[in-house]
């Protein structure tokens, strides 16, 4: 067995004391370069750098807020504080056509004259509408009843329900083919109806939910 000399032994403390020094120091550049690594933002392979962003306004921005918007009146509508859905406007007469949905009627309202001109009512509860003013109609989507209601825009009168499916909601007018669709949401389909007859031609099979 060797015995080692007291000045073999300061030199192996020594030896032991400065490694040990050194690992702490590696130990703490570890530990630095991870958290580096982990708050670093990594980017995709094809991905560049983001740019500096200007912050200076751009014209489209400063457009925007120059914009002349003022409130020109705040006119209550008929039927209450409840939600309205689609709105349909006539850009000939100025008549703008919107779904009271919440109070199961449609308001007709002037933008030109900023006045009330009447309710088309019991429809329960209407979703989708749209006028038609090359056939004087407006049609509304009424989801309680599944119907479509066919309105004449002169007298605001329903002259015709029509059965629309499960759920209609959506209404498109086509008027080469002169037909009306209607998006069935929960029975996903599409019913096409002659805008002449205002008869139901038939339904499209969507294979899913059409709602607007």
């Amino acid at each position: 067995m060797r015995l080692c000399h007291s000045d073999d032994l300061s030199k192996v403390g020594l030896l032991a004391s400065r490694l040990s020094s050194t690992l702490v120091l590696i130990t703490l550049a570890l530990v630095a370069f991870v958290l580096a690594c982990s708050t670093r933002t990594h980017l995709p392979v094809d991905a560049h750098p983001t740019e500096p962003v200007n912050s200076a306004p751009t014209s489209e921005t400063s457009a925007a807020s120059t914009l002349p918007l003022k409130v020109l009146a705040d006119i209550p509508l008929t039927g209450g504080t409840t939600r309205l859905d689609y709105q349909s406007l006539d850009s000939a007469t100025g008549r703008l056509y919107i779904a009271h949905l919440g109070s199961d009627l449609m308001t007709v309202f002037d933008v030109n004259k900023e006045t009330m001109v009447g309710d088309v009512k019991d429809l329960r509860p209407v979703h989708g509408v749209l006028a038609v003013p090359e056939l004087h109609r407006v049609y509304a989507s009424a989801t309680g009843t599944n119907e479509l209601a066919v309105i004449d825009d002169e007298t605001l009168q329903i002259v015709a329900r029509v059965p629309a499916g499960d759920y209609p909601d959506g209404i498109a007018y086509a008027t080469k083919q002169n037909k009306i669709y209607v998006s069935d949401l929960h029975g996903k389909t599409d019913t096409v109806i002659d805008a002449k007859t205002n008869q139901v031609l038939t339904m499209i099979q969507l294979g899913g939910g059409a709602g607007n």
